[in-house]
């Protein structure tokens, strides 16, 4: 039901005011329940999509180097998972979907902290998404400030 046609019904008595505020309250929450659904779901598949990419031109390696990229296969798929399941804040979300080749970049933050593969894995990413937000905001101001 439309905000207009939820008016009208309280101004012509047919509701209370409880119960207008009631409804319009669970389409509030409706509306962001599916923008978070559309927004799990964009991320996941183009998570997906960049792990298929990277293990189709993977599977065009040799032997040797196939099994010299073993442990960054495990890792990205491991990143993969992680990535969506974490509790990321839409805007995060947003950023990551917005980002070229996340996976590869992730991989590189991961290479660079020198930890085992493990619990550690979420913190890393947890602030790898944190870097990449402010570094995508940075840009998305300058450019919205350069288009002024």
């Amino acid at each position: 039901m439309k905000n207009k046609d939820l008016l009208k019904k309280y101004q012509r008595g047919e509701i209370d005011l409880e119960e207008y505020f009631l409804i319009l309250r669970d389409q509030t929450k409706n509306t962001d329940m599916n923008k978070r659904i559309n927004l799990n779901n964009a991320l996941a598949d183009k998570l997906d999509k960049e792990y298929k990419d990277f293990c189709r031109e993977i599977m065009t390696k040799d032997k040797k180097e196939i099994f010299d990229k073993a442990y960054e296969i495990t890792v990205k798929d491991e990143l993969k998972e992680e990535l969506k399941n974490m509790e990321l804040y839409d805007a995060e979300k947003e950023m990551i979907i917005l980002q070229d080749d996340v996976l590869n970049e992730f991989y590189k933050d991961w290479l660079d902290c020198n930890t085992p593969l493990g619990d550690v894995l979420i913190e890393n990413l947890g602030e790898s998404v944190a870097t990449l937000t402010r570094y995508m905001g940075k840009r998305i101001n300058r450019n919205f400030n350069n288009e002024r």
